[in-house]
């Protein structure tokens, strides 16, 4: 059996910084370009989004007056 030797010369005295706050940074960013475009859009969004909202939410309730019927399942 071979034995696999790793060398790494150089690298052991390198220190580098990890910028730990980075990621809350960054999906802050994407957060708040995420309201500014609903911000923008904001009539689109009622339209597109509200009007099947309300699709399912009527379909729920039909489909739960026929299970409280007793007809559905």
């Amino acid at each position: 059996m071979q034995q696999l030797t790793l060398q790494f010369d150089g690298y052991a005295n390198e220190t580098r910084t990890v910028d730990v706050k980075a990621p809350v940074r960054k999906s802050e960013q994407v957060v708040n370009l995420v309201k500014v475009w609903v911000r923008a859009h904001q009539e689109q969004l009622e339209c597109y989004v509200g009007g099947p909202v309300v699709l399912v939410v009527c379909f729920a309730l039909y489909y739960l007056a026929s299970v409280l019927e007793g007809g559905a399942l």
